[in-house]
């Protein structure tokens, strides 16, 4: 102990230098609340937006709201492309890396898949009623399967694997839809049920009212 310094009983110790820590959030909302703003305005940039609904054309001529990269697509193949071309430094905001990533809308990702899904059903529906039936098929009566559910979730599983992955040294927003739940869910705990099931929360945040 220096000469002159005071015992203390306890022990103080100064922090050493720690590895940043990253968010990984979920934003949901009605649609109009400024959830896209809020983050362009608001989160470390730069930042990249993976657009799905073109909720970033407005914001785009707003002179307040700094410049951010945007790749405009529908498709979570698509989107984990991007988020490895982000991991690898391959992609950055002229040269850049990218402080935050923001999917607007994680909901439109999840009802393009549900769509790949039915769309999946109702072929195999047509095939079946070819082979063995009048070849008649409504699509509005053909039910989604387990291994249809199974190919819809796949490639969405791979996209929240990828950003959540420890490698993406930055911030993460997902946008989502708010969606009422109905008196039917809410008595028998529907979405917790379907997150349980599923491995993975349907991308619509659900709001009890």
């Amino acid at each position: 102990m220096p000469k002159g310094e005071m015992k203390l009983g306890y022990t103080a110790e100064v922090s050493e230098d720690k590895t940043p820590l990253y968010m990984r959030l979920l934003m949901y909302g009605e649609s109009g609340t400024g959830k896209t703003e809020t983050v362009l305005r608001e989160f470390p940039g730069p930042i990249l937006v993976i657009d799905t609904e073109s909720g970033t054309d407005v914001a785009r001529r707003k002179t307040a709201i700094p410049p951010f990269t945007v790749v405009k697509t529908k498709s979570c193949a698509v989107a984990s492309e991007v988020i490895a071309d982000v991991k690898s430094g391959k992609l950055t905001q002229n040269g850049v890396p990218f402080k935050t990533i923001c999917i607007d809308q994680i909901s439109t990702l999840y009802s393009v898949r549900q769509m790949a899904g039915h769309e999946r059903a109702v072929r195999r529906a047509t095939k079946n009623a070819q082979k063995y039936g009048d070849g008649n098929v409504n699509a509005d009566d053909v039910n989604v399967e387990q291994l249809d559910w199974n190919a819809i979730k796949r490639p969405l599983i791979k996209l929240y694997d990828d950003l959540i992955d420890g490698k993406l040294n930055c911030h993460v927003v997902l946008l989502a839809h708010e969606k009422e739940l109905s008196e039917n869910d809410k008595k028998n705990n529907t979405a917790k049920k379907r997150a349980d099931s599923d491995g993975i929360f349907l991308a619509d945040a659900e709001k009890s009212t």
